[in-house]
């Protein structure tokens, strides 16, 4: 994908679980129990941007949600880990939410 005329690296979508064939990945990554990456009724991607600070694309990609109503997360308070997370789930209201790693 691309952000303008960035980019877009995705690090994470679809993690299988405890008991999938695969193995969990999701644990193995230390992703959370009930992580938006895991849910038959949800969806989730990881990314960055080549180049970009998170704190450069995060604004854009946080307005993007807001106007989607879809979750939203990035790591500019941890400097040891460089993505922003965009996720949904069906079933929720389409309210935006957001979280820092």
């Amino acid at each position: 994908g691309r952000l303008g005329n960035t980019p877009m690296i995705i690090t994470s979508a679809y993690r299988p679980g405890p008991g999938s064939p695969q193995g969990d990945v999701n644990g193995s990554v230390g992703g959370a129990w009930n992580s938006e990456h895991l849910f038959e009724n949800s969806a989730a991607v990881d990314f960055y941007c080549p180049g970009k600070s998170i704190a450069q694309i995060s604004p854009i990609v946080e307005q993007f949600c807001i106007e989607k109503g879809l979750s939203f997360g990035d790591t500019r308070s941890n400097p040891n880990k460089e993505f922003i997370h965009i996720g949904f789930r069906n079933g929720w209201d389409k309210v935006y939410r957001t979280w820092r790693y």
